[in-house]
């Protein structure tokens, strides 16, 4: 009697078994195109001894809940690697901006650019080379003619257009900066609502795996995906605090670790009075973009406002004699503030410094300044001619944004091999897992069948005795 109650135990033990495992399979290929999904299995262990009115029976095979297939090692090395790509990334996306601020046409495949490779067409819009070049043969077509009332409108409509584009210029490089620095702020929200999430997941794993171990495998896929996306704005680490616990801690531009998340929960803000991250991380988004805030100035105090000044000083020392007013406002020598002179018009433009009709010197000194090569030397702004000058700024920002793509590149491979290490570990088997639903439910609809010939056995030996 207690051999075949015995039996029966351990086959409905086994029954429950292969029923759960049957639902695993069902699972894993439910979720087949969830890449925060890793591949589960049933973590089988033989089971403790049943206490039965006929004493203590084996309990046979059993399980203590779900496994996944998850490798710790692959999941620290993928939050770093997010670090990496999220920080190339941002920066390479800030150059691009710049890249468009600038107007100006950039091989991203050369090492070198010049005005040679603007095509005849504006088909840059905002660019000033082609702007300044139209300025000058402006001045260039009024000392021809130098009495002609239309030369001069055409040259007043030309150096309108040369301020506006200097204006739009200097608008689009604070709009890079302004969008970088709405970014950073939305940024630091998320990783905040992050670190959040992240504990709240550490909370709820540890309350279902309290009693029992695999009960929160899903919750331990979605941590995880939390993990990888706060890697993505700031660099971390990960920190197995124990069964049920994952730590965090930040990784600072200085080399340091900064605790975010140990057993407690959330340590503190990261949030300084400014609203600003209280340290400097050494990678991710928002260290990209931080980081980038030097390009953005670089471009801004050192090309394209210098390029002004020495514009508004060259064309005022020739046009003004002492005698007249200047041709551009003296007052604002950025790129931003270029305007003309408030006395100049079309009528009032002056081709001469004299007073003879047909004299052409002031037109046709400025004209000449289109090739004059500046020097630092000579306490001039700028190095080189007006269209040297931007030429190599643009070639600076093409250089940058190649070296910005490249270092994307690389970290994205390496990323990526990674990934696929993890996806060959964890990744779904449709075939495998088929195979695996249909030996399961056979070995379930076996074990049915041995239970059911059991029962009717011990109701024949109960009946037995009871007669």
């Amino acid at each position: 009697m207690s051999g075949l109650i015995s039996d029966i135990l351990r086959n409905a033990q086994s029954l429950n078994l292969h029923g759960r495992a049957v639902e695993t399979a069902g699972h894993n290929l439910a979720n087949q195109n969830d890449p925060a999904f890793a591949r589960q299995r049933l973590a089988p262990k033989e089971a403790s001894t049943i206490y039965t009115t006929f004493g203590l029976q084996p309990g046979g095979v059993n399980s203590w809940g779900r496994e996944h297939a998850r490798s710790y090692i692959l999941d620290k090395q993928i939050v770093k690697g997010q670090s990496d790509v999220a920080y190339a990334e941002a920066q390479r996306d800030i150059r691009e901006n710049l890249q468009i601020a600038l107007g100006e046409e950039i091989d991203r495949q050369s090492s070198t650019a010049s005005l040679d490779t603007i095509p005849d067409s504006d088909t840059v819009e905002g660019s000033l080379s082609r702007a300044i070049d139209e300025f000058f043969n402006a001045f260039q077509e009024l000392s021809a003619s130098p009495d002609d009332s239309a030369a001069k409108e055409v040259l007043f409509q030309k150096a309108e257009i040369l301020t506006t584009r200097f204006n739009l210029v200097d608008e689009r490089v604070e709009q890079v900066r302004g969008n970088l620095q709405e970014k950073v702020t939305d940024d630091i929200s998320k990783v905040e609502n992050l670190l959040d999430k992240i504990t709240e997941f550490n909370s709820e794993i540890f309350k279902l795996e309290y009693k029992k171990k695999g009960l929160a495998v899903e919750l331990r896929d979605e941590r995880q995906k939390a993990i990888e996306e706060l890697a993505e704005l700031i660099s971390i680490e990960m920190v197995q605090l124990n069964d049920s616990l994952m730590g965090v801690s930040a990784k600072t531009d200085a080399g340091d670790n900064v605790v975010l998340i140990d057993a407690s929960g959330k340590v503190g803000s990261l949030i300084n009075e400014d609203g600003q991250l209280a340290f400097d991380p050494s990678r991710g988004s928002i260290a990209g973009l931080l980081d980038s805030e030097t390009a953005i100035d670089k471009l801004k105090n050192d090309n394209i406002d210098l390029l002004a000044a020495q514009l508004v000083k060259s064309v005022n020392e020739v046009y003004n004699d002492g005698t007249v007013g200047d041709f551009f406002d003296a007052t604002t020598n950025t790129a931003g503030g270029l305007k003309l002179d408030t006395a100049l018009t079309a009528e009032t433009i002056r081709s001469t410094h004299t007073t003879f009709s047909g004299a052409n010197d002031v037109a046709l000194n400025i004209s000449e300044l289109a090739d004059k090569p500046f020097s630092k030397t000579n306490e001039d702004l700028i190095e080189g001619t007006f269209g040297e000058f931007i030429a190599s700024t643009a070639a600076r920002v093409g250089q940058d944004l190649r070296t910005a793509d490249a270092d994307f590149d690389l970290h994205q491979l390496t990323e990526n091999r990674i990934i696929q290490d993890r996806q060959e570990l964890g990744s779904v088997n449709v075939d495998e897992e088929v195979t695996d639903l249909m030996r399961y439910q056979r070995s379930f609809q076996a074990t049915s069948k041995v239970i059911g010939v059991l029962d009717q056995l011990l109701e024949t030996v109960v009946t037995s005795l009871v007669r």
